[in-house]
């Protein structure tokens, strides 16, 4: 793979690319799949790539080999060339980054990808039906080798593991979602997935129909970070350029209570890379400090743009973030589940009506609680229908506890708290 690589850069040079990177991906993964109480599905696959990028006279190409060969490179190359003769010009390319920092540490676990699965599966299903009725999910680890070399001098390489666990128990008409997940092995405890998808499930029977109102929301981890997670990502100078963040011209202004902080970490959680899609460093970037926007995440471009450094985060076009951490509240959650309002478990389906000004709904899902006067009701049909600045500027408080969030719904990794935000305005869903 390291021999193809050197080749690509040549090659593409040779053909008239002013810039060209090419990353290479040896991925080992495997997946166990359960659903009604059993293992159905049990796979491992081996798999290697290259992605390509060039850009030819401010003309950008990108393209995946899989199985890379000279052969395949050559007529990817020449195709990409033909192709920026059709395309226009981006103004704003500000080439790729050409190097002088140092990169960081990330924990990478070789025996994830050798773990017996099988018995991980059964002690977090069974760990689930100790409370509840029927259990499904997926159980996903990797291992992927990275190197990227580039037009620029970069040569690097990285290690990165994973694994988790998505899942989910049912009981009558009520259901619950637990997740974990990790870099390492020592850090992964799935059974607790499972207990708490079975406990959300059955206190989460018998639900009565939810009612229309505004209500302070205690937000469960999982419900939250689907929401944080939608805040890092406009934090992108890729989304403010493009005007579908509702950070447009927020810089060092308040966009949320004092009591948020939130860092992208490129070397924390399950996202972990040393390096990006240009070979720049990853690091921590202080998105928001005590309620204040403090940076766009930027890749080499955006940041000549902006008059700033990389802040690590290329993708080449989009800059993204990798790991989200919101810093720990002074409550714990035991104390937050005593306020009134709704306690909702888990969010979907979460779509914007308005990227520029933040107004959003999304559907509770699981186990959602109408909480009163110390005691907890089953609810069930209602849906968020409100204004995503609006609801951190309503920020209230956050827990002491914190947890790890990675499921479809949410893929920026997440370490968060419980938050409780006053005055969510609530819908029916049906």
């Amino acid at each position: 793979m390291m021999e193809i690589e050197g080749y690509t850069i040549k090659k593409g040079k040779e053909l008239g690319a002013d810039d060209i990177i090419a990353k290479s991906i040896l991925s080992k993964e495997r997946q166990i799949r359960f659903a009604k109480n059993h293992i159905s599905i049990s796979k491992e696959w081996t798999s290697k790539e290259m992605e390509i990028f060039m850009a030819v006279d401010k003309r950008l190409i990108f393209t995946t080999i899989d199985e890379p060969t000279e052969e395949k490179v050559d007529r990817s190359i020449q195709k990409g060339i033909k192709m920026a003769e059709m395309m226009e010009k981006k103004e704003d390319y500000g080439g790729i980054y050409n190097g002088g920092g140092k990169y960081g540490k990330i924990v990478y676990d070789p025996e994830i990808i050798n773990e017996e699965m099988i018995p991980i599966v059964r002690e977090t299903m069974d760990a689930a039906l100790s409370k509840t009725k029927e259990v499904a999910g997926v159980l996903y680890a990797f291992d992927e080798k990275i190197h990227l070399y580039s037009s620029e001098g970069i040569d690097s390489l990285d290690n990165r593991s994973g694994i988790y666990l998505s899942l989910r128990a049912f009981i009558d008409d009520a259901s619950g979602h637990g997740v974990e997940c990790s870099t390492s092995l020592k850090n992964f405890n799935p059974w607790k997935a499972g207990e708490e998808a079975g406990e959300i499930a059955k206190m989460a029977s018998n639900p009565k129909e939810g009612k229309e109102g505004c209500y302070d929301v205690i937000f469960h981890p999982l419900a939250f970070a689907n929401l944080v997670s939608c805040l890092a990502s406009s934090s992108s100078a890729f989304a403010v350029d493009s005007g579908i963040s509702f950070l447009i011209n927020k810089l060092n202004e308040k966009v949320a209570t004092n009591i948020l902080t939130l860092v992208d970490d490129g070397l924390y959680g399950l996202n972990s890379r040393k390096f990006d899609d240009e070979g720049a460093p990853t690091g921590k970037n202080e998105i928001i400090k005590d309620g204040v926007l403090q940076t766009y995440l930027h890749n080499t471009s955006t940041a000549k743009k902006y008059g700033k450094k990389t802040t690590g985060n290329a993708g080449i076009v989009a800059p993204h973030p990798w790991n989200v951490v919101v810093s720990p509240g002074d409550k714990s959650k035991e104390k937050l589940l005593e306020e009134n309002g709704i306690y909702i478990t888990n969010v979907w389906y979460t779509r914007f009506q308005n990227y520029r000004t933040g107004d959003f709904s999304t559907i509770p899902r699981d186990g959602i609680f109408l909480m009163k006067n110390g005691k907890m009701e089953s609810i069930k049909n209602i849906r968020i229908s409100d204004n995503l600045p609006r609801i951190f500027e309503n920020l209230e408080c956050l827990s002491k506890e914190r947890k790890w969030i990675y499921w479809w719904e949410t893929d920026v990794p997440s370490f968060l708290p419980y938050a409780l935000v006053k005055d969510v305005k609530i819908t029916r869903s049906r």
